[in-house]
């Protein structure tokens, strides 16, 4: 005996009419319906009551309202003394020009290669986002390359002289003690 599928599924979807209804219909008066509580109303605010103050002299009648007493908030808190003399400047003295500053770059040294009888250097510049492959005399953005060895280079930047080195590695290092 086999089962139809789709007979089964008929099923179902008829007891999930035949049970949902009834209860979406429940859930929908209970929501809707009106509340049998009687809520009071809030009580009234109390009266409100104010501390008369006495006045300072017997022909005025005592202060009766916090509307009155306002004024007595109302002052200025702070005010130049009016006679006083205003204190003279002192003199200043301009400042010293102070000599540019060679902001240190971020430029990287990638390599040093030698062409014929010149050494070339390829530098990153990251701000750039390009590489240089440059010799003694070229530019490298605002820098002028003074000198290429085989283990350094040399920038210029203003009056300042920057070194961008070759890192050695550990390697590199052992093997030049044997």
């Amino acid at each position: 005996m086999s089962i139809d599928p789709l007979r089964t599924y008929r099923r179902r979807v008829t007891t999930t009419w035949i049970v949902g209804l009834p209860l979406l219909g429940v859930a929908a008066w209970w929501t809707l319906r009106t509340p049998r509580v009687v809520v009071a109303p809030p009580p009234a605010p109390a009266a409100l009551e104010v501390d008369t103050l006495p006045s300072t002299s017997a022909d005025q009648s005592p202060v009766a309202s916090p509307a009155a007493m306002a004024d007595a908030f109302v002052l200025k808190t702070w005010s130049p003394a009016r006679d006083a003399e205003p204190v003279a400047a002192r003199p200043t003295t301009p400042p010293r020009p102070v000599a540019p500053r060679i902001v240190a770059s971020r430029l990287e040294l990638l390599g040093i290669v030698q062409e014929g009888s010149t050494w070339k250097a390829a530098i990153y510049d990251p701000e750039l986002d390009r590489v240089f492959v440059v010799g003694d005399g070229e530019q490298v953005g605002s820098r002028r390359v003074r000198r290429v060895t085989d283990s350094l280079v040399e920038l210029t930047a203003g009056a300042g002289i920057e070194r961008l080195e070759i890192r050695k590695t550990d390697d590199e290092s052992a093997g030049a003690g044997t």
